[in-house]
């Protein structure tokens, strides 16, 4: 039912701020790369979706450093400061995703952590969560047991960090996956 308005451009204003938005949905639904699995706990039917971001103009770096620490398994006596992590190098292998905060469910961008532990995104500016999700296995060290760490929405995940990406410059997270030293 259309309804008369005193202001002859709310229509036409309308009608812009919906193709707007399905030209929004439409990038996102068609966007190029591989589809990740399912988050955990997730079901076949409620996946994760996948929006890949375009390089071009305006797209600002978000650089990924994903390192694996040790953490000792017993709390400290009271009083005393924690032990610091022993790191044992890179998170080769590691995979990285980005989601916006608002669309938690989407994947921005997906990445694995090269041989130094490095993860690049071209991405529109703005505020994302980075992390690597979650998994039984720390990447490259068969046997450990990850520590992990939760996204401010619970989902479980090894590591993450926020990010703010903006149009000119880069914008880079550590994100370190910890294993517990028994």
């Amino acid at each position: 039912m259309l309804y008369k308005t005193s202001r002859p451009v709310a229509r036409p204003l309308a009608a812009l701020a919906l193709a707007a938005g399905l030209v929004l949905l439409a990038c996102q639904a068609g966007g190029a790369g591989s589809t990740p699995s399912p988050a955990p706990g997730a079901t076949a039917s409620t996946g994760t979706a996948t929006a890949t971001a375009t390089p071009g103009r305006g797209n600002g770096t978000l650089v990924a450093q994903v390192q694996v620490a040790g953490r000792p398994g017993v709390a400290p006596a009271p009083g005393l400061p924690p032990p610091a992590p022993r790191a044992f190098g890179p998170g080769a292998g590691a995979v990285v995703r980005v989601v916006a905060p608002a669309m938690p469910g989407t994947v921005v961008s997906e990445r694995v952590a090269d041989a130094s532990g490095e993860a690049r995104f071209d991405l529109p500016p703005g505020r994302y969560w980075v992390f690597v999700p979650w998994s039984d296995q720390a990447p490259g060290l068969p046997g450990a047991t990850p520590v992990g760490a939760h996204l401010p929405d619970g989902r479980p995940v090894l590591a993450w960090a926020e990010a703010e990406v903006q149009s000119v410059g880069t914008a880079d997270v550590t994100l370190t996956i910890f294993v517990a030293l028994v």
